[in-house]
């Protein structure tokens, strides 16, 4: 049963990614209207992962050390209201350059969102799992479908006041969200212990370890968790994958459109809303067929190659609507390194370690956010050519499929 606690956190999740990306399908193509250059647009739009690749493991660790990972989320939420006033000040590029390094610092905390909600999960982590990354997903999906509504009548500054709004109010709904006491932070899957969530309210056993808690330990277990080759192996191809996704979806591909086909604030939206339908659509047959025993290696290589064949695609479209309709392939070809990757990256290792492994797994993997569009908008600056700057992240589709192909097993 769903008790008080995620009735009122998971409207809290969808509202945090809704405010995170109202605005991303609209901010690099308003960047290239005002004069901006393709090298600082890139710069803008990767520095997002730079303070996520900085903040995630030690916001992971120190989730674990002090048990409480709503006052993180809180803190998250709150400079996330903030971020997103800033640009109403100010639309010079080194305003928006701190925008986005700020709501990566927010986006961040959602480590401790998924730790939060695995406390004393017990039998239910799945279920509670399940409902938590629906509500990421249908979060940004929303927001790109109201982006695209609401774009060419409000601008770019009332999607960050939009934003704004969205966290204050996913703020005031976590304060609704009982605290939880209960719980050994060492164990934040819950295996082994009994679900305590019951209709109407939530038993909570105190069961404080101090020693598993404390510095020295999360450390050690940290040392340990580094050493697992499936977990660097998955970061590596999932910071590929997001290369490509934050180079195009994310960045380029509206640059693109509105540069060379001039399309209109509707039709951006619905570039970004489409891929992202297709990615939910994608996540949840994935997830039905979760019970099979899949071949991932081949389900991704296949990915990625259809990847790169998106990316080759895109500077050759010549209307809006086959740029709208390559968009499924593009949100399919993210879904599936999104799910398998997300899913396996710690099958190794314990239970205990789970949480700090997905700190090392989203901290690598924004590798890929960074220099993704920054290496897309210098080398499109370098040769004026958007077909040689969309054809190396077809390069970069193709060695993550190779490497996927060489170097990935399949669960067993």
């Amino acid at each position: 049963m769903v008790s008080i606690r995620e009735k009122f956190f998971y409207p809290t999740v969808a509202l945090f990614w809704f405010a995170l990306y109202v605005y991303v399908p609209f901010l690099s193509p308003y960047l290239m209207t005002i004069g901006i250059a393709a090298t600082t647009i890139g710069l803008v739009a990767g520095v997002y992962g730079v303070s996520q690749l900085i903040l995630r493991i030690p916001l992971g660790i120190l989730g674990r050390i002090a048990g409480n990972h709503k006052l993180i989320i809180g803190i998250g939420l709150l400079l996330s209201c903030f971020t997103f006033i800033l640009p109403l000040f100010s639309h010079s590029w080194v305003c928006f350059f701190i925008t986005r390094l700020l709501a990566g610092a927010a986006c961040s905390t959602w480590i401790n969102y998924t730790a939060y909600m695995l406390e004393g999960a017990g039998s239910s982590a799945n279920r509670r799992m399940g409902y938590v990354m629906a509500c990421n997903t249908g979060g940004i999906c929303l927001s790109q479908f109201v982006g695209m509504l609401f774009y060419e009548h409000i601008g770019i500054n009332g999607l960050f006041i939009i934003a704004s709004a969205a966290s204050g109010v996913a703020f005031l709904l976590l304060l609704l969200t009982p605290f939880y006491k209960g719980g050994v932070n060492g164990d934040l899957t819950g295996a082994g212990a009994p679900d305590h969530s019951l209709q109407g309210g939530e038993t909570e056993i105190i069961q404080k370890n101090a020693g598993e808690n404390s510095f020295s330990a999360a450390m050690t277990m940290f040392a340990e968790v580094i050493k697992n080759r499936q977990l660097w192996l998955c970061s590596i191809i999932m910071s590929l994958s997001w290369w490509v996704l934050f180079s195009t979806n994310y960045s380029f591909t509206g640059v693109y459109a509105k540069d060379v086909l001039g399309t209109s604030g509707m039709h951006l939206g619905l570039i970004a809303f489409v891929a992202q339908v297709a990615s939910v659509a994608t996540s949840l047959s994935l997830g039905r067929l979760g019970k099979y025993k899949l071949p991932e290696r081949k389900i991704l290589v296949v990915a990625f190659l259809f990847a790169a064949v998106y990316a080759l695609l895109t500077p050759f479209c010549r209307s809006d609507n086959a740029l709208v309709a390559l968009q499924i392939v593009g949100g399919i070809t993210y879904a599936i390194p999104n799910v398998l990757l997300f899913a396996n990256a710690g099958r190794e290792l314990s239970d205990k370690q789970q949480i700090l492994s997905m700190g090392v797994f989203q901290s690598v993997y924004s590798f890929g956010m960074v220099f993704g569009p920054a290496i897309t908008g210098i080398l499109y600056d370098l040769t004026g050519s958007y077909v040689i700057a969309f054809a190396q992240i077809a390069f970069i589709a193709l060695f993550a499929a190779f490497l996927t192909f060489l170097q990935y097993r399949d669960s067993k």
